[in-house]
């Protein structure tokens, strides 16, 4: 990893914020997409595991309520992120119901610019917040766990959350009917950062 680090350190547009806030633009979108599908198949591979040797019912009480504070994570991200870029949220569900684990109401509002930037940021959402909560949970919590069921009560709040950090085929098709203002307002902001992060270190 190291050498892959020192390559791109070497690429001639490395000093250039522009080109800099654009590579790192892509790679996010891409990681974020590539982690949704993969834990997507992951949950796949698990779920066929348990249902061949524990059965159909089992596996479906495990994937839809022993998770279940992963669901609350997954729900209030796609409404945090509807809220948050302009969107109306009109009602959120995080309980269980037939096949659907939980569901957030929405509509869009204002321009088709906004629109679809609203829609792009709010399907993938559960990957953005389940990262950020992860890396958070690992540097703020793990430290001061102390018992075994302190470790325990982590360990499977970090399980649940990663397990449902998905993108249904609604959340991928949503996702791309508005991918690149998703793109373009994701690096503004990163452009931003760029400029501001060093003269904030330095201040």
């Amino acid at each position: 990893m190291i050498w892959i680090e020192q390559f791109i350190k070497g690429l001639p547009f490395w000093g250039n914020p522009f080109l800099h806030a654009a590579l790192l633009t892509i790679l996010l979108f891409f990681f974020l997409l590539l982690l949704g599908i993969a834990i997507n198949i992951v949950n796949y591979i698990l779920r066929s595991i348990f249902a061949t040797f524990l059965g159909g019912d089992i596996t479906f009480i495990f994937a839809n309520y022993l998770t279940w504070p992963g669901t609350v994570h997954h729900e209030l991200s796609h409404a945090l992120f509807a809220f948050l870029t302009g969107a109306k949220v009109h009602h959120i569900s995080v309980l269980p119901h037939g096949l659907s684990l939980g569901h957030v109401n929405f509509s869009v509002r204002g321009g088709p610019f906004l629109q679809a930037v609203q829609r792009t940021l709010t399907s993938i959402a559960p990957i953005l917040c389940g990262v950020t909560t992860e890396i958070l949970l690992w540097y703020y919590v793990f430290p001061h766990c102390s018992v075994w069921w302190h470790f325990a009560l982590l360990g499977y709040l970090m399980i649940s959350i990663i397990l449902h950090m998905t993108l249904s085929i609604q959340d991928l098709l949503i996702l791309w009917q508005g991918l690149f203002p998703s793109l373009l307002v994701s690096y503004v902001l990163i452009l931003i950062l760029e400029f501001l992060l060093p003269r904030v270190i330095k201040a």
